[in-house]
């Protein structure tokens, strides 16, 4: 009698035993995963072969199968954070006041939605940024044009990021007085200076946004 897969409906997977995943506690027998999106498997088998040689060439004269296994592959369309955690062992941390998680974001601005005044470049954006601009959770601007970006990456420089009630967006600035010169940024065919209006079609914003409740 020989088995065959066609297709997987539905799969479960159940603890054997009482045991620790990451920062959760499974018993006997309880779920720990549900997976309604899978989309293909494999089962293959494997053993262990060992021989025993002698006489005339060495030539094997016994073999011996052993450690046989046998598994089962399955692969899934998609995946849940509280599944990952599962897979991988690792726990999850909920975000808190004390300890909040950043959520990286990136976002296509149209030029329409960028104001160059005499000081200051203003990048309007949907989400408020991390404040203060610390260890990795920088802000940057590119200026694209064309669909291409034309610039090297600017740092915005701001004190406080408050949401603009007439516009429905948070504004992120540049001083043209605070425009890094790097030295290598000719060479890769960027302009150091800001552009001006007209010189772009949209800006490239990547940034964090702090969580403090809502996210793991």
């Amino acid at each position: 009698m020989k088995f065959g897969v066609r297709e997987i409906c539905e799969v479960v997977l159940k603890a054997k035993a009482t045991q620790k995943v990451g920062n959760k506690i499974f018993y006997a027998n309880e779920p720990v995963c549900y997976f309604d999106t899978l989309k293909t498997s494999s089962m293959e088998g494997a053993a262990t072969t060992v021989y025993a040689q002698g006489g005339v060439g060495n030539s094997r004269l016994i073999a011996w199968e052993g450690e046989r296994t046998v598994t089962f592959t399955m692969e899934d369309a998609l995946i849940s954070p509280e599944g990952f955690m599962i897979l991988s062992g690792a726990g999850l941390i909920d975000a808190t006041e004390n300890a909040p998680i950043y959520q990286h974001v990136t976002e296509n601005i149209d030029a329409s939605d960028v104001t160059v005044g005499e000081d200051e470049i203003t990048v309007w954006i949907s989400k408020p940024a991390h404040l203060p601009n610390t260890g990795d959770h920088f802000a940057y601007v590119m200026f694209k044009k064309n669909d291409e970006i034309i610039s090297e990456p600017y740092i915005p420089v701001h004190e406080s990021l408050v949401k603009d009630t007439e516009k429905g967006l948070y504004p992120l600035r540049i001083p043209h007085t605070n425009v890094p010169g790097r030295a290598d940024a000719k060479a890769q065919g960027f302009d150091t200076a800001l552009p001006g209006n007209g010189d772009f079609d949209s800006v490239l914003v990547d940034y964090y946004v702090e969580q403090k409740s809502n996210a793991q």
